[in-house]
Parts: C-alpha cells; structure tokens; sequence
C-alpha cells in the first residue's frame, strides 16, 4: 500500500483540524499511522496510530463467554461438575459481528434440546434485536437431580444469519452427590 500524503502549512500559533475516514474492502484489520513533521525549533515529529476492521454488510452472529472468548459453531461448552441440589450457570454473549441488525428469528429463537434438555434452563436470554457490533446477555443455569450423571443438551440459535441461521452449541455437565459424613476414630 502507499502512502498519501497532503500537504499544508500552518502559521506559528495557528490551527486547524481534519478528518480521517475508513472505508473497508474487506474484513480484515487495518493500522495506519499519521504522521505530522515538525519543521519549527525542535524538528521532533507527531505521530499517532488509527485502527480499524471491515464489517461484513450482512447480520452476522457470534457467540462469545464471560471471557470474551469465541465459541465455534457446533462446539462443546463444558459446566463441569456440579453438587446435586445446586446449580451452575455460565454467561454468554451473542454478538453482531456484521453490519445489519441480527434478529433472532424462529418460534422459541433459543432451544434447549436432547436428552439432558430438562437439567438445562435459559435463565436470561438476549432481546429479539441485535444492533451492528451490539452484543447480548444470554445465560444458562444447569441444576442436576437426584441421579449422579453426565448429562449433555443442543443449545440451538435460529437468526438471520445467512451463512449460520442456526448456531449450535453442545452444553454438558456432570452432577456430584454432596456427602454429609462424619467421622469418628475408633481406638
């Protein structure tokens, strides 16, 4: 890539402003660096960097954790194990990585299928409408029962995503029996 350069001159004590302008090609991230020479008495140049990333001109959905860390299409999301009796739950966040607004489409919009479905429960869940770049909350408690187990289920997403308009993603989770034992030393 080139440079571009403008040129204009400033009288001492004079100022003035400008405007930078990003129009993307393509999605990637791109780094320029703007350069302001100083020909006055100390000759020391000003210099900033200005970032930017391409949206796609499409909804385009993306799920995230607490940690803000991507969760591919169809990948296993892992509760751990959890005391009978008690729950657990994990926040996501259903982003927009696109430039029109997501909508959540489809009668429930979230499922929770399979057969651990029952142990599963969307205990918060993001609004019909994401905006461009916009994310939201959507939380799922898992609360074994009485039996000791590994139990799995289908968290199913319909949007209009062209490319994913259902996101699924796998939760599983193991339930533990809390123990309430007490010893005595036998002599």
């Amino acid at each position: 890539m080139w440079p571009c350069v403008f040129v204009f001159y400033l009288a001492n004590g004079e100022k003035t402003s400008f405007t930078i302008k990003f129009k993307p090609l393509n999605t990637s991230e791109v780094v320029a660096e703007i350069i302001i020479p100083n020909d006055g008495e100390e000759n020391q140049d000003f210099s900033f960097r200005v970032y930017g990333k391409g949206l796609k001109e499409k909804p385009v959905i993306c799920i995230s954790n607490e940690k803000n860390e991507s969760i591919g299409l169809g990948s296993t999301v892992d509760f751990g194990f959890v005391t009978v009796g008690t729950s657990y739950s994990s926040k996501f966040y259903v982003q927009n990585i696109g430039r029109k607004p997501l909508v959540l489409t489809g009668t429930t919009k979230i499922e929770i299928s399979g057969s651990g479905a029952d142990f599963f429960e969307l205990t918060s869940v993001p609004g019909d409408t994401i905006s461009a770049g916009g994310k939201s909350l959507l939380e799922i408690t898992f609360s074994p029962n009485e039996s000791l187990s590994e139990q799995s289920a289908i968290v199913s997403i319909d949007s209009n995503d062209p490319d994913n308009p259902t996101f699924l993603i796998q939760a599983c989770s193991r339930s533990l029996l809390r123990l309430n034992a007490k010893m005595r030393w036998l002599h």
